[in-house]
């Protein structure tokens, strides 16, 4: 059969690596394929064979797959097999097998890597293949605001009006009642369409109707349902896996509610809000103590309780953050009840590092400073002595409640890290007219600020003229990318682990140096250079996708990996906080499932991929 006739078409149509190219070039790549033939029992690779160059698609047949473990997966017409090899060039890690007659179209590499280069979609499909094998061994949670049925969190009833129905009709239903969705069925309750905002200007916009023709006629949507006693982790799955902001919530058939994305983050908020109110409600240092001394069991409540790693860090982060910002209010307090009176001018308490991105793992230091108003009295001795003594005690009192000293001093005692907003400007302008290495690594701490107390105002005006400065003068950046080179992923040959071999970390990888910090220095950079203004890692890597910098396959990718990397880091540091153990980033192989170790793998090439990809866009060389 020729490879590039309809009824191969057909059946190459269903691969689940190329089932969203267009026709035309699925087309090219099976032209470019010869036919292979194996009768029953003959083996296409083994485990351990080195990589062909190649992928296989199976045309016609039945294969089997057994990989190292002796598992046995059952393969059809239509599945791809290689791709994971021709991704890194490793050697087979199973065996494919013949079991009765088939036919297998073999894929040169090189033609493939080419057409790459002309179809993106191509490289978009790679990326969102790289992401689904992350995610499909993610455990999803059962317990806590997760586990709740989509009934409760619903919208009810749906509003809905009939067929007939104009645009016209139903923008007024959607406008006077104040809803973003309206159902369309007919007598039987039975839902024919859901109409948005965004779809009524997509039918106007595009001209398929005016605004008295039926709103089925083009200015619908397709309803995207889910069960009404499904989980919220699956209704945010469905809402991620189908790129829709609404989803229908049925009952046997008929629709009984609808979800949408406000939903979800507001259940969200909820089952966290509780808990940060009692923080709030601190009334002494020993009680934030003891808050700070619940956060093991709380990241373990909040892993389990979370649809991915990203919530669950950002969620704890947030908690980490309340306490903080309930210990500055309290040391405000006491100088107040000490007759030292009200901050003297207008303040920013800055946090940095991972507590700016919101990344925080259980155990932290402090990483913070301050920003000082320009007014006439700033730079009085008085003043100055006022917010000097005011920034030392709040350390003082971080590091009691169990914020360890940050070991570089960087800290808002420390003078360095205690400006008024001019002096900070002066600093930004120096570093960006003479950027050195020294001050690119300065810079990927210090950029990550976020206000933790005060004035927001002072951080975005700073946030500001940082974008100024780099957007005139961006060697900085080049040397920021220089500076993440020091650290690469943990792959060694044939992109397989390997661990340190220094003496302090022996046999361990090192989950910030070798991986997550490539994931967020490559995002600061990006979002840098962009003007972006979020500082989390991956706010700002959907920002870039918004602006176009970045494909969303690529990102999704990529945010996959940064998942699984800070999920493996919660869970290291969980288990040694259950064994009184010293809390680190250095996770010895030997603690994870052979899934794990897969899905570890997985993550450093995307990093790897990433990595490379800034390094090449901003002019550097990886050694």
């Amino acid at each position: 059969m020729d490879p590039t006739s309809d009824s191969a078409l057909s059946t190459h149509g269903t691969l689940a690596a190329f089932r969203e190219l267009a026709p035309e070039i699925l087309q090219e790549l099976l032209g470019q394929a010869e036919t292979l033939e194996l009768t029953a029992g003959q083996m296409l690779f083994a485990g351990e064979q080195p990589y062909k160059n190649a992928v296989f698609i199976l045309r016609e047949g039945d294969m089997e797959l057994r990989d190292a473990d002796g598992r046995v997966f059952g393969l059809e017409p239509g599945d791809v097999l290689g791709i994971d090899n021709y991704f890194d060039a490793s050697p087979y890690t199973a065996t494919a097998t013949a079991l009765t007659q088939v036919l297998v179209d073999v894929l040169p590499a090189s033609s493939l890597r080419a057409a790459e280069l002309r179809h993106p979609e191509i490289f978009n499909a790679f990326n969102r293949l790289l992401a689904e094998r992350i995610r499909s061994q993610t455990t999803h949670p059962v317990t806590g605001v997760w586990s709740l049925p989509a009934r409760t969190i619903m919208k009810a009833p749906l509003a809905t009006r009939g067929p007939d129905t104009t645009v016209r009709e139903a923008f007024e239903t959607m406008s006077l009642r104040q809803i973003g969705s309206l159902g369309i069925a007919d007598d039987a309750r039975q839902l024919l369409g859901l109409v948005t905002f965004v779809s009524l200007a997509n039918g106007l916009v595009a001209g398929s109707v005016r605004p008295d023709d039926r709103v089925l006629d083009g200015a619908s949507e397709e309803p995207c349902p889910i069960n009404f006693d499904a989980p919220l982790w699956k209704v945010q799955a469905e809402q991620t896996r189908l790129g829709t902001r609404y989803l229908v919530v049925v009952e046997e058939g008929k629709p009984v509610g609808i979800i949408s994305q406000t939903d979800i983050l507001y259940a969200l908020a909820s089952y966290q809000l509780a808990f940060i109110a009692q923080i709030d409600e601190a009334g002494n240092f020993d009680e934030l103590k003891a808050f700070n001394g619940r956060l093991s069991q709380i990241a373990q409540e909040l892993r389990q309780n979370n649809r991915s790693a990203g919530m669950a860090v950002r969620a704890l982060s947030e908690i980490h953050l309340a306490i903080q910002r309930r210990c500055i209010a309290l040391v405000l307090d006491g100088l107040r009840i000490e007759g030292l009176g009200e901050p003297p001018v207008p303040f920013a308490f800055l946090i940095m590092g991972s507590g700016g991105r919101k990344e925080m793992m259980i155990g932290t230091d402090q990483d913070n400073g301050i920003i000082l108003a320009d007014r006439p009295q700033t730079d009085a001795p008085e003043t100055r002595a006022w917010f000097m003594s005011f920034c030392d005690r709040v350390n003082h009192r971080l590091d009691e409640i169990g914020y360890d000293w940050c070991t570089g001093d960087i800290m808002a005692r420390n003078p360095d890290f205690h400006k008024s907003l001019s002096e900070w400007r002066r600093q930004i302008s120096q570093i960006a007219e003479i950027p050195t290495a020294k001050r690119a690594r300065w810079s990927t701490i210090f950029f990550d600020f976020e206000t933790l107390y005060g004035d927001d105002r002072l951080a975005v005006a700073l946030r500001t003229h940082i974008f100024d400065e780099l957007r005139n003068k961006p060697r900085l950046l080049t040397l920021m990318v220089e500076d993440d080179a020091t650290g690469k992923p943990a792959l060694g040959l044939f992109n397989r682990l390997v661990t340190a071999s220094d003496k302090d970390r022996k046999g361990k990888i090192d989950l910030k140096r070798n991986g997550t910090r490539i994931l967020a220095d490559a995002a600061r950079v990006y979002a840098l250079s962009e003007g972006i203004d979020a500082t989390n890692t991956g706010d700002r890597f959907s920002a870039l996708v918004r602006l176009g910098r970045l494909n969303s396959a690529f990102v999704n990718s990529v945010l996959a990996a940064y998942d699984e990397l800070l999920d493996l880091t919660l869970g290291h540091q969980l288990r040694q906080a259950q064994n009184g153990q010293p809390l680190d980033k250095l996770l010895n192989l030997e603690e994870l499932t052979p899934l794990e170790e897969e899905s570890l793998r997985i993550a450093m090439r995307v990093a790897k991929h990433l990595q490379g990809r800034i390094q090449g866009e901003f002019g550097t060389i990886m050694l």
